[in-house]
């Protein structure tokens, strides 16, 4: 109930406000820290942790269209955006 709570919050600040990923992000942050999902004591390293997982879905994101690009010149990986034989 609390995760649907923050997300719609999150969502809300996203329709409000042009570019407010982050700010949505902190907000639904507050949202569970207020309701008492996150103790006050473990904020510091569940926020650090999600800042890592940002970081690697950002990396995993940025490397894509790299990766992809060395498939399909082989014909074998349709999906990867290359032709069938």
């Amino acid at each position: 109930m609390v995760a649907a709570i923050a997300i719609a919050v999150c969502f809300d600040i996203q329709l409000r406000y042009q570019d407010a990923l982050v700010l949505g992000a902190m907000v639904g942050f507050a949202v569970f820290m207020m309701l008492g999902v996150i103790n006050r004591n473990a904020a510091n390293d569940v926020f650090g942790e999600g800042i890592k997982m940002m970081a690697m879905v950002g990396f995993y994101y940025d490397c894509r269209p790299r990766i992809c690009s060395g498939h399909e010149s082989n014909r074998r990986y349709p999906a990867f955006g290359g032709k069938t034989a």
